[in-house]
């Protein structure tokens, strides 16, 4: 019984972490914020880096670009004639943070920073918000790192998220 069980949360943690192949229009950092700009049927998905706190097509952090030998691969299937690189929208991963929200607890949600690609601690005055308790379509995850800015050298980081 103890089998199946482990074997149930297995699968069930699996599918919980999803990874797209997508084109963007630039090189990216790993762990940099993601938006939509347009899913075209059959081609891959395009994105960019997010723009401010407003970007409400906040889609995903980006992995890796993909090798030259994949991208190829790609690219003859006639789906781009781009960079071709690895996103995870869901799942756990490392996100590109910065200290424009003030410091981070584990537990905080997570939004667009004015730092294009980064995201900072989502905050009623940042979201323009009257509640802490509203989830907006820009939530990007849940911090799984504390940061505390004091104690940092820099203003930004790569931290431990949990995505949507």
């Amino acid at each position: 019984m103890w089998v199946i069980l482990a074997l149930l949360l297995l699968v069930s943690s699996a599918k919980a972490d999803e990874v797209e192949t997508v084109e963007v229009q630039e090189i990216l950092n790993a762990g940099a914020v993601v938006s939509l700009v347009s899913f075209r049927g059959d081609s891959l998905i395009l994105v960019r880096k997010t723009l401010d706190r407003d970007d409400g097509a906040v889609f995903g952090i980006f992995l890796h670009k993909m090798s030259v030998a994949d991208s190829t691969t790609v690219a003859r299937k006639g789906k781009t004639s781009g960079i071709v690189g690895r996103i995870r929208v869901s799942g756990t991963g490392v996100i590109l943070v910065t200290n424009t929200g003030g410091n981070i607890a584990i537990g905080d949600l997570l939004s667009p920073s004015t730092k294009a690609g980064y995201a900072e601690r989502q905050t009623v005055s940042n979201l323009g918000l009257l509640s802490e308790t509203l989830v907006r379509n820009k939530t990007i995850g849940k911090a799984q790192t504390a940061v505390i800015w004091e104690n940092e050298p820099l203003i930004t980081k790569l931290i431990w998220c949990k995505l949507r």
